[in-house]
């Protein structure tokens, strides 16, 4: 009996070992062989080098934290970001002069030499984007808003969408004078982007997580400006000159040269400005295209200051006889019309620091100051959004609602 009670239990036992060989080989098969340790050659120098990056680690976690090498990081790569961003753009632009002055002579050769240039570059720069990744076109300011608020949104943080918006600006900045953009707005979204990634090589260094850095990072951004030759000669107390300065630098003085030799005065030259950039730039926003608008706001503002001034000196100018200057200064009008036409369009207070920060001195800080607090109050009472905010509501982006609305007195 004992032998015939103990053949089945062998049989099983067989039967068990068999679909457990079978399951194993199954697994086996399923397994991707990039998974296995086997596989990878010069296991001995990967060991090593990971022992060294381990002790490297140990010593500069000695020093400080590693989100503050990660702070650094993002400062350098950003800065040769910008730094490899404005000589391209220098290099196409100087590459479309010499192309305009090579056609001299030749009217209508230089006439589509100076309108297809840009047209086909920023064709380039909205096809490439909308084939590759069309999250990359935009401002990006209202999805790091989102990003900001606690909204998780892992598109607008891929490495395609890197790569995408940084070519895309390019094309849009190498455009020139042509259509009415900047590269702040952008630029921003682009060092979320790198700070996401260098919040994730931190997170995998560092064993205590607190913050998520990429939301500091934010903050950390390069200011990148755009337009510095219009918008200086706005706020110098000049008229428009056909070559830019540097107030810290001193320069040789020599007659200023017009941009127009029409004779016309700066109030048609203003006036003119005025209404056909309104236009353009309302026209360049609806470009598929990455790009900011937060300068050109900027720009357009400070001509409404700088008209203003030079009316409002005109003015005074019988009343005082020789004293126009000492009475009005257009540029101080110029800086505190654009710190507070961009901060109407924002909802911000921050246009007016940046104004201080453009000149580098405090006598025109109060003006500035007062009239952003003034176009803020003007353009939050009839409880319009701002710019940003229309934008994330056209775009279905998530946001954060208005107290105002959502909570009312």
């Amino acid at each position: 009996m004992k032998n015939l009670d103990e053949t089945p239990r062998s049989e099983r036992n067989t039967e068990n070992n068999c679909q457990e060989e079978e399951n194993q080989l199954e697994t086996s098969h399923n397994k991707s062989p990039l998974l296995s340790d086997s596989w990878k050659p010069y296991q001995r120098p990967r060991a090593i080098v990971k022992e060294w990056l381990l002790k490297l680690r140990c010593c500069l976690g000695a020093v400080c934290g590693m989100e503050w090498y990660g702070y650094a990081a993002l400062g350098i790569l950003t800065g040769f970001l910008s730094f490899l961003m404005d000589l391209s753009v220098s290099k196409l632009l100087r590459a479309h002069q010499w192309l305009y002055m090579k056609l001299e002579g030749h009217s209508l050769l230089q006439f589509l030499c100076w309108t297809l240039y840009p047209s086909c570059i920023c064709v380039v720069g909205s096809s490439f984007s909308h084939s590759i990744c069309p999250f990359s076109t935009g401002s990006g300011i209202p999805e790091v808003r989102a990003m900001l608020a606690g909204f998780e949104m892992p598109h607008y943080l891929s490495v395609t969408n890197l790569f995408t918006k940084y070519v895309g600006l390019i094309c849009t900045l190498a455009a020139g004078s042509t259509i009415f953009l900047g590269k702040v707005g952008p630029f921003v979204h682009l060092s979320t982007m790198v700070g996401a990634y260098l919040s994730k090589l931190c997170s995998l260094v560092q064993t205590n997580k607190k913050v998520k850095p990429q939301y500091l990072f934010y903050f950390l951004n390069p200011k990148a400006y755009t337009m510095k030759q219009l918008l200086t000669s706005l706020l110098d107390g000049r008229q428009w000159t056909s070559e830019s300065h540097n107030a810290s630098v001193q320069v040789d003085p020599k007659p200023w040269l017009e941009w127009s030799s029409s004779g016309s005065s700066v109030y048609m030259t203003l006036t003119f400005f005025l209404l056909m950039k309104m236009w353009m730039l309302v026209l360049a926003c609806t470009l598929p295209v990455p790009a900011g608008c937060f300068m050109p706001v900027f720009v357009y503002g400070a001509a409404l200051g700088r008209l203003f001034g030079e009316g409002g000196a005109y003015v005074l100018s019988g009343l005082t006889s020789g004293q126009q200057w000492a009475s009005i200064n257009p540029g101080g009008y110029a800086l505190a019309g654009a710190a507070a036409f961009s901060g109407a369009v924002t909802h911000t207070l921050s246009p007016a620091l940046l104004a201080i920060e453009l000149t580098g001195q405090f006598s025109h800080a109060v003006p500035a100051l007062i009239a952003t607090v003034l176009a803020n109050a003007r353009s939050r009472s009839g409880h319009r959004p701002s710019f940003y905010d229309a934008i994330s509501i056209s775009k279905r982006l998530p946001h954060l609602p208005s107290l105002k609305k959502a909570c009312p007195w």
